[in-house]
């Protein structure tokens, strides 16, 4: 564990350690038989970034196992983020199975959806959040394209220091950086593969608070990455903090009319902009073909606008998961 914090605020004011410290103290009391190694760096102004924070720890690990010596077994190294609330109990055993059983592989990149306590906030993040993963899984289908790196992402050490690990003078979308640079090193082989699907046994649910903070500012989520005011920052203490403390209360009452359907039309326009630009016909395709799936009828016109004729589908599919979605959630997916 590499813990640590910006030495000083935006205002020079100098952070004190928060209770960190104190909760791994306690976990390794709780846990005596867990190999816990951690510690503990204030970094400076020009170190505080998630680049430089990435490749430090990541380093420190392979410099461990390099000084285990030629007789070591294979090392893997497995990128998760921090607001990561649950994975599938046989997460780690199938990144394993993936690597012995694909000597010709060098990453996985694993499966990623937001915490359900997030979609219950408001439906708009749950249908705004599934409709643009829905479109991004099928143009990466259709471009064979499982695209590199993410929060969810095994490499063989090896190929890691291969590609120059995290560049760390990152300080946003180290993650996407690292997964190009793995892509960049195999380019053009034939005998190996870059980075591979680790299947729907990889799936874990990541904090939904980006998500959340973009519908709020009438935003769709998939443009929470390219809005600033959605953006989270080292410096930013709403990054621990937004996210928490969440309520479903109001789930229901945005079902209703007459904003149900003005929001919804919002999260569909800003969506299909977002991917298909000036485009129509790609915006025909996925109206047709996956808008369509969510149980909106929808239609086209020659200047590429969506005309939104019914949503009745859509709206039982989001009563549904708001009467179901939190006990299947509790019951049977999270695993703390």
């Amino acid at each position: 564990l590499f813990l640590n914090h910006p030495e000083c605020d935006g205002e020079g004011v100098v952070i004190e350690p928060d209770e960190t410290l104190l909760e791994v103290a306690r976990f390794r009391n709780d846990y005596p038989h867990m190999k816990i190694h951690a510690f503990y760096h204030p970094l400076s102004e020009e170190h505080a970034n998630i680049g430089f924070i990435r490749k430090f720890l990541n380093d420190v690990a392979l410099l461990r196992h390099y000084k285990r010596g030629e007789s070591a077994a294979e090392y893997y190294l497995l990128r998760v983020d921090a607001d990561t609330h649950a994975v599938r109990p046989d997460y780690l055993e199938n990144y394993l199975r993936r690597f012995e059983a694909h000597p010709e592989v060098d990453a996985f990149k694993g499966r990623l959806d937001w915490d359900w306590n997030s979609y219950l906030t408001d439906p708009a993040v749950l249908f705004g959040t599934r409709f643009y993963l829905a479109i991004d899984a099928y143009e990466r289908m259709m471009n064979r394209d499982i695209g590199g790196g993410g929060a969810n992402f095994a490499i063989r050490a090896a190929r890691y220091a291969d590609a120059g690990g995290y560049s760390d003078d990152f300080g946003l979308a180290e993650d996407v950086d690292l997964g190009r640079k793995v892509l960049k090193v195999r380019e053009g082989s034939t005998h190996f593969t870059a980075i591979g699907d680790a299947g729907a046994r990889s799936r874990l649910w990541t904090d939904g608070r980006r998500s959340i903070e973009a519908v709020k500012k009438g935003h769709a989520p998939v443009m929470q990455w390219f809005n600033g005011d959605t953006d989270f920052g080292v410096l930013d203490g709403a990054v621990r903090a937004k996210g928490r403390n969440l309520s479903s209360e109001n789930y229901f009452s945005l079902l209703e009319p007459p904003n149900f359907e003005a929001r919804m039309a919002s999260m569909i326009q800003q969506t299909l902009r977002f991917f298909t630009a000036d485009d129509i016909e790609k915006r025909r395709l996925y109206v047709d073909s996956i808008l369509s799936k969510f149980g909106v009828e929808a239609e086209v016109d020659q200047q590429g606008t969506v005309i939104i004729s019914d949503m009745s589908g859509l709206k039982s599919w989001l009563q549904a998961f708001g009467t179901h979605g939190k006990r299947y959630w509790d019951d049977t997916i999270m695993v703390r």
